[in-house]
């Protein structure tokens, strides 16, 4: 693992409060829209080189809380998490779907779309900025979602657009457990009046399955 190091670095002196970057993000993302537009699905694929695998994917969204995800391999129903807005269940290699719990709960409900680039105030997510950034002409903030006793969700907000870019933490892999992960948004495009990313680069501290590369193909709305 090696040796043992720190870095301290001193917040910029106009950071922006958390209640700025939480009314920014919410705003560029626009996600209460889908309550006019009712419920959308998104269809696409996830392709993971490493492992020559392609997986076609179904994601549902309803506001305010409500999703789900299938991934499939031809007919074959891969895996399925689901949220009813009470309770997160997931299904793996046909199984019947069971409750998530602790880690694995926590680390799967943070993934959502929902949460991610929802208003993080009214979901009652602890925020904490971290740092302002500037390269240029352009700046971006690093936000810490989550409480300083527990595994957190650092994300690279675009201070320009408001929109979330990227984000560092940890996942939940079935037969793994937790895993860090680096994720990249981009191509976001309106769906339903809210505005979401149709292209996901994903990053595990995983060797043998490195990264997955998600692409939103067409949209339902209604």
């Amino acid at each position: 693992i090696g040796d043992h190091q720190e870095f301290r670095v001193t917040p910029a002196p106009d950071l922006p409060s958390a209640d700025e970057v939480a009314t920014r993000v919410a705003a560029a993302h626009r996600l209460e829209r889908l309550a006019d537009s009712g419920p959308v699905i998104l269809r696409g694929r996830i392709d993971i080189p490493k492992l020559d695998r392609r997986l076609q994917t179904t994601t549902w969204l309803a506001w305010p809380d409500l999703w789900r995800v299938d991934g499939t391999i031809g007919e074959e129903l891969v895996a399925s998490t689901a949220f009813d807005g009470t309770v997160l269940r997931q299904a793996i290699g046909g199984k019947a779907a069971v409750p998530l719990e602790g880690l694995a709960a926590e680390l799967t409900a943070e993934s959502s779309s929902l949460r991610l680039f929802g208003d993080w105030r009214a979901l009652g997510i602890p925020i904490h900025v971290v740092q302002r950034l500037r390269r240029g002409d352009e700046e971006a903030v690093l936000v810490r979602l989550g409480t300083a006793e527990a595994p957190a969700t650092t994300l690279f907000v675009d201070w320009g657009t408001g929109q979330v870019r990227s984000l560092a933490g940890s996942t939940f892999l079935e037969g793994v457990g937790r895993t860090g992960q680096r994720v990249s948004f981009s191509d976001y495009r309106e769906v339903g009046g809210a505005m979401l990313p149709w292209h996901t680069k994903t990053e595990l501290a995983h060797p043998l399955i490195g990264t997955l590369e998600s692409v939103v193909e067409e949209v339902e709305l209604g």
